[in-house]
């Protein structure tokens, strides 16, 4: 049995306004008719069984009133900009409008308890969602990111590293979307690894040839997993210089708050640098700080 989406309510408001049925005839036996009110408002989502019978006695197919939502969902754009944001309030809002069972809706409460600093509970969270969502979905790259990197902080290496791996073993990426995470996810890994000692496997995911990045911001991503490898085979220069470039890209991508964060970690690369230039530090610190 298929599960309500946020938008239900609007379409069985409309299916039973048009046949000219009351709130009182429709929810007779089902629910009570304040009840249906806040359903129809999009205060409420409904259970299956519910959504199913109201579907069937206003007049319209189950399948069609009660389809789970996509990352096109309005609601769910605008739940996951809230959290990105750190507005924990509105998005909290928002993913209450989504079914629970959509794994959209467990990634938009792992990320409110990964601000919170809730790694653990976090990490669960994004497991779970992640074993639900349809793998090579949009939904599942951005998941699987999220799994990677919340695991990872959360102290659960083999969960992060088996999240990330799974992303080279469902084919190629559907989106450009899917594209950017999937070399995110690659940038990522190859940190975890740089940490754990696998510098072999760091290596393959950041110099990948076969890999070929289509945006500033992909073409900065791999450049800055190249830049972490550097540092840590004993090339400071190089690795000065590839951040360098890499925030040059990122720059391009006008995502400020992820060139911000980049900023204080080339600072604290140049900082390693043989003749390290402060005035430079200086600036990129300000910068960053000036963002946040």
């Amino acid at each position: 049995m298929h599960t309500p989406d946020a938008d239900f309510g609007a379409r069985l408001r409309k299916a039973r306004r048009d046949r000219g049925i009351s709130q009182t005839t429709a929810s007779a036996g089902i629910v009570t008719a304040s009840f249906l009110s806040l359903i129809e408002s999009g205060k409420r989502v409904p259970s299956p069984k519910v959504a199913a019978a109201l579907a069937e006695r206003v007049g319209i197919a189950v399948d069609e009133a009660t389809a789970l939502p996509d990352t096109a969902n309005p609601v769910y754009i605008a739940a996951l900009a809230a959290a990105f944001a750190g507005d924990s309030v509105s998005a909290a809002e928002r993913a209450a409008q989504l079914p629970p069972v959509w794994p959209g809706w467990a990634l938009v409460l792992g990320l409110l308890a990964e601000q919170r600093g809730s790694l653990v509970e976090a990490s669960r969270q994004l497991q779970a969602a992640l074993a639900a969502a349809t793998a090579g979905s949009e939904l599942w790259f951005e998941l699987a990111a999220a799994v990677c990197r919340v695991a990872f902080n959360a102290g659960d290496v083999d969960a992060a590293i088996e999240a990330g791996e799974s992303v080279f073993g469902v084919g190629e990426p559907l989106t450009p979307r899917c594209e950017d995470l999937a070399i995110g996810i690659r940038a990522s890994l190859s940190g975890i690894y740089i940490e754990t000692g696998n510098l072999a496997r760091a290596h393959t995911l950041a110099d990948d040839a076969a890999v070929e990045p289509r945006t500033a911001w992909q073409r900065g991503t791999q450049l800055w997993a190249r830049s972490m490898l550097a540092s840590v085979d004993g090339q400071p220069e190089r690795a000065d210089m590839l951040a360098t470039e890499a925030l040059r890209h990122f720059r391009e991508s006008e995502r400020p708050a992820s060139v911000a964060r980049l900023q204080v970690n080339a600072a604290m690369l140049k900082l390693q640098t043989p003749g390290v230039d402060f005035d430079e530090v200086r600036t990129l610190l300000s910068a960053a700080e000036r963002t946040f």
